[in-house]
């Protein structure tokens, strides 16, 4: 296993090595002004000053800060345990009730993962340790709780399973099962050329039978990508990291307006999650960002910030990953850019049926996906562009009602300016001839087969 050593984009760490992040601070998304927000920043500058090696001792923390000294002293222990305030060698302490520390592995925002050994029963675990909340201790603690409980009543093989939950000396933890392997990020990011496509496909199918197994548990996870997919030395795909999930039938949790997830693999309505609803169908989008990334070494969109992401998702649409990779199967495009609607009625309905085209992809059989036709199109161009076409038409339509205009005056002021003529006689074989004064016949007999304008 390779010792982690470059940053990277994730926002939890998974049971394989893991870069560390290094995002910003944690008070980013909150209203500086909130006790909470206060509380991260402290926690913060902590953080930095243990780093460095000035850290003031947690009694001299609490004293300088006695508005938030309780909720400061329940934040404590994890940051300590974390980052090495206990005083022992190597950055993490030894012991962690039954389990033996032997070293980090991975660290993001909800906290850091350790290989571990569990003394009871002498095997090799990962050990995920809660830091602290990047919204408020409480929810932190709960949300790292109902991961725990949600995952260990997911058994699946591609699924990395839960053996325990607990804590110790106000440290919340648990301990997984160790997968000797590397991410998908890793497998892509080390530079031996482009991956095979049915390679990837096979990737992708294993994660979307995990997805299939959650999703029909009432489990969506709500942040597929390359680092939350660990590959294993036999060649098996794991799911990890569900501490973003979120259960169908708990609403606890919820948080109107809050942005969850890696932008760069989110879905439209989860990037919109304040004004939409997010379901399963979130996940294969995600999902299908993470195979286009892995098949194109290139993602589905990119830009310098993190609003510049979410505003490609939102109103434009992916380059066909066949103008990345020529040699590309069409089919396995097809699958991808289905994934990517920007409608989710447009993608799969389900993950099973992903997976079934993503198999008949491996197996080289036709795929039951069609691409959409012209019609289709155009009605999804209006769509995403009625409010740029809306306003445009109605100029459109309103010129053509001017020039109607015009043109119906134009007539009826002719029409008002042409005398009708009734000529009638009791007897056959009317003739007659119409002249004015001296001069020329205008019409020189009457009547005629057409009617006429004088």
């Amino acid at each position: 296993m390779n010792d982690p050593s470059q940053p990277d984009e994730t926002t939890s760490p998974s049971t394989s090595p893991q870069r560390p992040s290094t995002g910003g601070s944690t008070t980013d998304a909150l209203d500086p002004d909130s006790p909470t927000a206060q509380l991260v920043e402290i926690l913060d500058r902590y953080v930095e000053d243990m780093k460095a090696g000035k850290a003031p001792s947690r009694e001299q923390l609490l004293a300088d800060h006695p508005q938030l000294a309780s909720q400061l002293d329940a934040c404590l222990a994890g940051v300590e345990f974390i980052y090495g305030a206990s005083g022992t060698s190597g950055g993490a302490p030894k012991r962690l009730g039954d389990f033996m520390i032997r070293r980090e592995v991975g660290r993001g925002g909800m906290g850091a993962v350790y290989e571990a050994e569990q003394l009871s029963l002498g095997r090799k675990v990962a050990l995920k340790v809660l830091r602290f909340g990047a919204v408020s201790d409480s929810e932190a603690v709960e949300r790292f709780r109902r991961e725990a409980e949600t995952v260990a009543n997911l058994h699946h093989t591609n699924i990395v399973p839960i053996f325990s939950v607990g804590r110790e000396a106000g440290v919340n933890y648990y301990a997984m099962q160790f997968i000797e392997g590397r991410s998908l990020d890793q497998v892509s990011g080390q530079g031996h050329g482009e991956l095979d496509p049915a390679t990837v496909a096979s990737w992708g199918l294993q994660a979307a039978e995990a997805l299939t197994h959650a999703h029909q548990r009432d489990v969506i996870h709500r942040d597929v990508k390359p680092s939350n997919l660990l590959l294993d030395e036999e060649g098996r795909i794991w799911l990890t990291d569900f501490g973003l999930a979120k259960r169908l039938d708990d609403v606890t949790l919820s948080m109107t307006g809050a942005l969850l997830g890696t932008p760069r693999y989110m879905s439209p309505e989860q990037a919109e999650t304040a004004v939409k609803v997010v379901d399963h169908r979130t996940d294969i989008y995600s999902l299908g960002a993470t195979l286009y990334e892995l098949v194109t070494g290139k993602p589905v969109f990119a830009a310098n910030t993190a609003h510049g992401v979410i505003n490609q998702i939102l109103h434009k649409e992916p380059l066909p990953p066949r103008q990345h990779r020529p040699d590309m199967p069409r089919d396995m495009e097809t699958v991808l850019l289905k994934c990517l609607s920007k409608e989710a009625s447009q993608r799969y309905a389900t993950a099973r049926e992903l997976a079934d085209d993503l198999r008949a992809v491996v197996e080289d059989r036709p795929i039951r996906a069609r691409r959409p036709h012209a019609v289709e199109r155009a009605t999804r161009w209006l769509r995403k562009r009625k409010r740029s076409v809306l306003p445009a038409a109605a100029i459109v339509i309103g010129t053509l009602f001017a020039v109607g205009l015009v043109a119906g005056g134009r007539h009826a002021y002719t029409r008002w300016q042409t005398a009708t003529l009734m000529i009638a006689t009791q007897t056959p074989g009317l003739i007659a001839e119409i002249s004015r004064g001296d001069a020329e016949p205008l019409v020189e007999v009457l009547p005629t087969p057409q009617p006429i304008e004088v």
